[in-house]
Parts: C-alpha cells; structure tokens; sequence
C-alpha cells in the first residue's frame, strides 16, 4: 500500500487523525472465533486468511451463476454465520468492558495502578463516546458478566443474540442474584423461541412466576408512575402519551379502535381519512366531548388466567393477548372486578407452565 511522503497539517476546525488499525490482532479474533464455534484450531494466521478466501470464493461462484434456490440458500447460510460471528465479538466485547469497569473500580484489586488512575473518562476518550456512556455501558457488562454468565455464554456460542441478552437483563434487574439464576436457567432452558417477542413474554412470565410478590409489588409501584405528558415537535404538531397500567391501557385503545372502526365502515366516499386519521379524531371527540363518542361503549378485554389462580391456590401468571404475561395477583384483581365475566376454557395444563 502507498504511504504518502507527508501529512496535511492539521487544523483547529479539521482532524485528519485515522483511527488505529490492528489488522493482525484483527486476523487473531477472526481465527480465534473460527475456532471457539467451529472446533477448528488450525494456526491462527492461516485459518483467517483461508476463511476470507474460501468465502471470498465461493460468493463469486453462486453470484455468476446459480439457481434462485441456490444463491437464496448460500446467502442466507453466510447471513447467520456471520451473525454466529457477530454474536461472538459481541460477547468479547462484554467481558472487555466488564474487565474494565473491574479495573476502573475505586474497590479494584486486580491491577497495581492507584484508584484515581483509572477512571471512566479514559476509557471515553479512547472508544469516543461519552463518560456518561462509557460508565453505563461498563457498568451494564460487568452486570451480565456476574449475573448473567450463562445467557452471556449462549451469545458467544450464537444461540441468541444481543436484543435478548439485554431483554433477559432487563426483567432480572430488579431481582436478587439466586433468583436471577433461576429465571435465566429458566429461560434458557427453552432456547431462542421463534420470535424476540415470544423470547421477551417467556423472560416475563418466568419473572412472574419465580417471583410473584415481587412482580406484584413492582406492578403496583409502576402504577403509581402513571402519568401524562405532552411533547411540542415542529409545524404545529405534539405528541401526546399516556403511561398507564397494560390492561387500562389496552382497554382505551380498544375503545378508541372499536369507534374508529364503526366510523370507518359507515364513511362515505367524501371522507377519505385513514383509520390512523380517524383514531386521532376520535380520540380528541373523547377527550373533549365534542361529538357522541362521549357515550358509554362496552369494551372487551380477554384476560387468561389458570383457575388454581382464581382460586387463590397459587401464583401461576395471567395473560393479556396482545400485551403477554401479567403477575398472578393483578390477573386475580381483574377477574373479580365488577362487571367481568368469566368464561371457562379448557387447556392443556403445559399452557400455564413456562415456556
């Protein structure tokens, strides 16, 4: 590669500094990954070099020529190899940041450096983000690394990926270190499920079911959280939210679909609003109370929920479709509220276990 004989001098409005290029330490975590997941310990040079090749190789082969089924199939192959791969430098960079935060760490004992050497800060300089990031992002790793090894494992072998290391870190922060063991066996044992969304409603309901009170108690504290706010965006548009518990919530959505839907099937050619529209319209009817929509409107919210749990002879979860898993004690209050009616289903008894 050609060097140029000399550099620009650098300016105070423009930095010309190129960041640092590791190729051989790059090469040695390719190889080294090639062999953690493949089992291949051919030396380390020349396993990287020969896995670029041979890929480099077969890409020109199916690109040129090929059936649809063919390419489809090579390039779907490559895809989640390379996202095997991902999920193995993923996992490395974890227990970097974790050893960092280790080092950085005014209790630190594994090196010879004083406390006030190592900070944070530095480590933001070098990787160019915040401190405010850099602190958050080693003090989520070393969360993981110590409580979470397992799942942590399961992303280096590309058995699940990042967003689900993070959604099972997420649902166990609260929860003590023997009770995160016992969700993350818990889930793990079921593997990646077929969607992200299954993988999230399985970590909630082994939360749920491996804590109740807690579950319960978090419910409530969430609730009292409830809120409303308003945000000013630009050309005279804001956006209005609410917080609110999952079954209130759904139950005005619903209420606000159901008129948005009756309106929709009776328009007339001269109203061209989408739905979307039309929910934004009713909405402001009902808050206002500008037009009939004010009118009571019954609304159905469907609520699973095992009959031991009715009963009060255990702590097995509810379900609200649509939302997923709901602690026992809130799937009990619902049921007995007035005006809810029960209607018996018969199941399987593995419905209610975890999945």
């Amino acid at each position: 590669m050609h060097t140029p004989s000399h550099t620009p001098p650098q300016t105070s409005e423009t930095n010309t500094e190129q960041p640092k290029r590791h190729p051989k330490l790059l090469l040695n975590v390719l190889a080294a990954a090639h062999a953690e997941l493949t089992g291949d310990t051919r030396p380390t040079f020349t396993t990287a070099q020969e896995i670029a090749i041979t890929q480099t190789e077969e890409a020109n082969q199916i690109s040129g020529s090929g059936s649809a089924a063919e390419q489809f199939r090579h390039h779907l192959d490559n895809y989640q190899s390379k996202a095997m791969l991902l999920g193995w430098i993923q996992a490395e960079m974890i227990e970097d940041l974790a050893a960092l935060a280790r080092i950085c760490s005014p209790d630190n004992t594994t090196t010879t450096a004083a406390p006030s050497e190592l900070a944070p800060e530095d480590v933001a300089i070098e990787i160019s983000v915040s401190p405010i990031t850099a602190a958050r992002d080693m003090s989520h790793a070393r969360t993981i690394t110590n409580r979470l090894p397992h799942a942590l494992h399961e992303l280096r072998k590309g058995r699940i990926d990042l967003p689900r290391l993070h959604t099972l870190a997420r649902a166990t922060r609260p929860l003590d270190d023997d009770l995160v063991a016992a969700v993350e066996k818990h889930v793990l044992h079921g593997g990646p499920r077929r969607t992200r969304e299954a993988f999230t409603d399985a970590t909630r309901r082994a939360v749920h079911t491996l804590d109740p009170d807690g579950s319960t108690a978090r419910t409530q504290a969430r609730k009292a959280e409830r809120r409303v706010r308003i945000l000013t965006s630009e050309d005279n548009a804001s956006r209005l939210t609410a917080f609110l518990p999952a079954d209130e919530a759904h139950a005005c959505y619903q209420r606000i679909d159901q008129l948005a839907r009756r309106i929709s099937t009776q328009n007339t050619t001269a109203d061209n609003r989408t739905t979307d529209q039309i929910r934004a319209d009713v909405l402001v009817d009902l808050l206002t109370g500008r037009t009939q929509h004010a009118q009571p409107l019954s609304c159905d919210i469907q609520v699973i929920v095992p009959i031991t749990t009715l009963l009060g002879t255990s702590t097995a979860p509810g379900e609200i479709p649509g939302i997923g898993s709901i602690p026992a004690a809130i799937a009990h209050d619902m049921a007995h509220r007035p005006g809810s009616t029960w209607r018996r289903i018969l199941v399987k008894c593995s419905s209610y276990t975890m999945r």
